[in-house]
């Protein structure tokens, strides 16, 4: 069942994902998606949120003394919700070839 749910050449099973089929697989009988890929989507949406404001702040008249300070920080917030993005699967293959391996060694 796991297998089925995130085999290890599905990089972005879980990202392509629509919103409302997450959060059922989340609520259904399975162990994937779990903690790892909420944690993931979650720092994500932190992540692209704080994107969000540095953009509508950035060259903004009413905050032009902080266009220094927002260049700076907001390829760091681009880059890392983009990184965290990708966890969201990471974790998911990474927990599947953890429970295949156990699976393997108690045949």
């Amino acid at each position: 069942m796991i297998k089925e749910r995130c085999g290890q050449t599905e990089s972005e099973k879980y990202l392509n994902t629509s919103i409302k089929d997450f959060i059922n697989l989340i609520g259904a009988r399975s162990s994937l998606p779990g903690g790892g890929c909420v944690a993931a989507l979650v720092a994500s949406l932190g992540s692209s949120l704080a994107c969000m404001s540095s953009y509508l702040t950035f060259g903004n008249r009413k905050f032009e003394k902080l266009d220094s300070k927002i260049r700076q920080v907001l390829p760091v917030f681009y880059q890392t919700y983009q990184d965290l993005m990708n966890l969201i699967d990471q974790d998911a293959i990474a927990f599947n070839t953890y429970v295949v391996s156990i699976l393997k060694r108690l045949k």
